[in-house]
């Protein structure tokens, strides 16, 4: 075996290599982009590069190790065929190289220039026309690629990597550090190409002749590398998007749980709330006092003068009684015109004057301009507790207390500032 037909060999495995390896990335490709998330569009551009790069490869292929055995049957098809095969090599690199641009500047920016597809597009078909038509042989076309293969991918890399510090992933970083040894590495065949076009045969060095000969395997092997960057891209995108999913999840839980453990009148918590234990932890872990309240006029009110009436009259005895409550207090809507108050670590003798002061000393509520006053009249039972375990024994004793004080104000029906009832547990 002659050491032309040796190096003439591994430079057809390289390129058969090559395009096997770029056929199987665009079926995978492929096949991954069908279950890319919403914001992965750069994905698709990189998807349609590698089958530009496959259609870029197949004629190269066919140009140099078919077609040479067609000139010997018929040498004017050869001839007719063969710049046509290199001619959409020379012009299918260039789009390839556009396609690596478009999608690390959508996924950079989001969104792509709107000039770029147009004019990238005419940029891509005049530089491939016209380095064909400059270039004598296959090595000067390769220099000709040269240059777009060094200023697109180091422009590429330059850009994942001057994303913001928030936005960097290891896929983005690799990535870039990829483009950027692809466009290492075709600096390095530019200048062995140069020694091999312009420097006698004995001066070229044998790295030169290595580096032009294996060509397929270092660039088979950085699009391997290209390639598990940009994958890595896409599941870090699709894990973003996820997070994202859950944290709108979590968000709307949360919502729907403040929703049902909330009355939406009141905007107090509701009866399941305290049913769930919600706040009884903390009130729990000390002594207290419950206190259990029904608005003696509401029915009155909600028959003469309306619901919303009514509404504005509940609205109001939950502002008024908040006015003078800590922020450790928690009041429940117990039914419906019935409320739960759970004072931690107050007694019933020190907290019902005040309540009293509060209910029976508030300003009547004014409504349809001046014409209606609507007084709070409430019935209260009260009780102690000392820990968790008696709390729900003191509101059974506070609600008897306020069925009691009920009956009486139902006899004596303009009740007093010492009517709140007093129940010990």
């Amino acid at each position: 075996m002659s050491e032309q037909y040796f190096w003439a060999l591994i430079t057809f495995i390289g390129l058969f290599a090559q395009i096997g390896i770029t056929a199987l990335l665009w079926l995978f490709f492929l096949l991954l982009k069908q279950h890319a998330g919403r914001r992965s569009h750069f994905f698709k551009f990189w998807t349609l590069a590698w089958a530009v790069l496959l259609g870029a490869l197949l004629p190269l292929a066919a140009g140099f190790y078919w077609l040479p055995h067609l000139s010997a049957q018929d040498g004017a098809i050869y001839r007719l065929l063969i710049p046509g095969m290199f001619l959409l090599y020379q012009v299918g690199k260039p789009f390839f190289l556009l396609l690596l641009l478009a999608g690390s500047l959508e996924y950079v920016n989001g969104r792509l220039p709107k000039q770029l597809p147009f004019y990238g597009s005419l940029a891509a078909l005049a530089y491939g026309l016209v380095s064909f038509s400059a270039a004598a042989d296959p090595r000067t076309l390769m220099q000709w690629q040269a240059l777009a293969c060094i200023a697109v991918p180091l422009y590429s890399g330059a850009r994942l990597f001057g994303l913001p510090p928030t936005r960097r992933t290891l896929g983005s970083r690799m990535t870039g550090s990829v483009f950027m040894l692809y466009a290492l590495l075709w600096c390095i065949y530019w200048l062995a190409l140069y020694q091999m076009h312009h420097l006698p045969a004995n001066q070229v060095a044998s790295f030169a002749g290595l580096t032009v000969n294996f060509n397929g395997y270092l660039d088979s092997l950085l699009e391997l590398l290209l390639a598990f960057g940009m994958v890595m891209m896409i599941l870090e995108e699709g894990r973003r998007e996820t997070n994202a999913a859950h944290a709108e999840l979590a968000v709307a839980h949360e919502k729907l749980l403040h929703e049902s453990l909330t009355d939406p009148l009141t905007a107090t918590y509701n009866r399941l709330a305290f049913t769930r234990g919600v706040f009884l932890q903390t009130a729990g872990s000390t002594y207290g006092s419950v206190f259990i309240f029904d608005l003696d006029n509401l029915k009155h009110v909600n028959d003469s003068h309306g619901h919303e009436a009514g509404d504005e009259l509940l609205k109001y005895f939950v502002m008024t009684l908040r006015g003078g409550l800590r922020p450790a207090d928690q009041l429940y809507r117990w039914g419906g015109d019935e409320f739960l108050l759970l004072l931690p670590g107050a007694t019933y003798a020190n907290v019902a004057p005040r309540l009293n002061q509060l209910l029976y000393k508030a300003p009547p509520l004014s409504m349809f301009d001046g014409n209606v006053n609507l007084k709070l009249e409430a019935s209260v039972g009260g009780a102690d507790y000392h820990d968790q375990e008696s709390l729900r024994t003191a509101v059974s004793n506070a609600d008897r207390a306020m069925y009691e004080q009920k009956r009486i104000h139902k006899t004596a029906p303009q009740p007093t500032a010492s009517d709140i009832g007093d129940v010990t547990t």
